[in-house]
């Protein structure tokens, strides 16, 4: 009787573990498929990262900006139009509200 209670008690553990085991593997499992996943989301944002970089340099060259700047009649900046935060916010500013 006393190695029917053995074997039970033991078996009743090798149960247990093989529980347990089958819930860690399950757990990794969906956490590999999550990294899967996390990595192929970083490798679509790079490829996005890349392709808005060549467009913005595509659409940023001096050749096609002075074509539109010229369509559209505007002109370098001359010296005179640039100033410094001091000599605009020198002036007091004067707002108009309403007596309550």
């Amino acid at each position: 009787m006393k190695n029917f209670w053995t074997y039970a008690w033991v078996s009743c553990f090798c149960f247990t573990l093989l529980l347990v085991t089958m819930a860690i593997k399950t757990d990794v499992q969906s956490l590999l498929a999550e990294r899967k996943d996390m990595f192929q989301e970083r490798t679509q944002l790079k490829e996005n990262v890349r392709v808005l970089r060549a467009e913005y340099a595509y659409l940023s060259r001096p050749q096609r900006l002075a074509s539109y700047a010229q369509k559209w009649g505007m002109a370098d900046i001359k010296p005179v139009q640039l100033s410094t935060l001091d000599k605009i916010f020198s002036q007091p500013v004067q707002v108009a509200y309403k007596q309550p």
